[in-house]
């Protein structure tokens, strides 16, 4: 954010004060014409005044525009951290769903087996193989229900982080046009207040006047 902070510093100038001079003699000459001088005008009470308030509000503004900065980066943060540890679960989340698929494409291969008759002489071996591939299947059950218990919560904080994310975009979007407005108002000043010269006697008595008013 571009922040133009400017103090009130313009040239002052005491009012041009004409001096008298001494009576000459008469001439019979032409007098020289007279030369022009510059004339400094200086800012009304009303401007100056002016100039002084709006200082005083940009000086206001710019605080309120530097603090919602720090929220807003602070808000920022929070949800790079949040999404830091999202992304690590999501990869064990996804890492686990890849292992469940790869085993359980495993056991509907062996379940082939179990399908077909088997020998009398082999009906021993064969059920101790059934037991053994039930207890694969009884474990392969418990990853599914840890995963799906797993991705819930999962799912609902990724909606909530997404709702942060928009909330904080659109919030850094009305801190930017906020900024802009406050950077136009600072130059408006700048070409309306920075360099004019005034009367000290009218600052004197328009910061007694603002200080009074509790400006």
């Amino acid at each position: 954010m571009k922040r133009l902070l400017l103090s009130l510093c313009v040239a002052m100038a005491l009012p041009v004060l004409a001096q008298s001079q001494p009576a000459k003699p008469a001439s019979s000459k032409k007098a020289p014409a007279a030369s022009n001088k510059i004339k400094v005008v200086v800012m009304t009470r009303d401007e100056l005044r002016a100039c002084f308030k709006q200082q005083a509000a940009n000086n206001i503004e710019n605080a309120a525009i530097d603090k919602e900065k720090e929220a807003f980066q602070l808000e920022r943060n929070g949800i790079v951290t949040s999404k830091d540890a999202l992304v690590t679960q999501s990869v064990a989340l996804s890492s686990l769903a890849k292992e469940i698929e790869a085993e359980g494409a495993k056991l509907m291969e062996a379940q082939k087996e179990f399908d077909q008759p088997v020998p009398k002489a082999e009906a021993k071996a064969a059920e101790a193989r059934r037991v053994e591939f039930n207890d694969r299947v009884t474990a392969h059950q418990r990853k599914v229900e840890t995963y799906n218990i797993d991705k819930n919560p999962f799912n609902t904080a990724k909606e909530a982080l997404d709702a942060r994310i928009q909330a904080n975009n659109v919030r850094g979007k009305a801190l930017q046009e906020r900024s802009e407005k406050y950077n136009d108002t600072v130059d408006e000043w700048k070409a309306s207040c920075s360099g004019k010269p005034y009367d000290v006697a009218d600052e004197i008595a328009v910061k007694k006047e603002l200080k009074a008013a509790g400006q």
